[in-house]
């Protein structure tokens, strides 16, 4: 990906072709497929708040 898919990469008004912008766009969808938001929420809810911790999934 990258490069024609960039849809910001058409824009004259773009520094450096809207590399910056794509590779913002790309690495939040890192963060957000690691999981790493859902781990701080769920050690706010435990530590912070006082409330049980998450039930655990049985593996098949």
């Amino acid at each position: 990906m990258g490069g024609n898919w960039n849809p910001l990469s058409r824009s004259p008004n773009l520094r450096d072709n809207g590399s910056w912008q794509f590779a913002y766009m790309m690495y939040l969808g890192l963060i957000i497929g690691g999981g790493t938001n859902q781990i701080q929420k769920n050690i706010i809810a435990e530590r912070g708040l006082g409330l049980p911790k998450a039930p655990k999934i049985k593996e098949a």
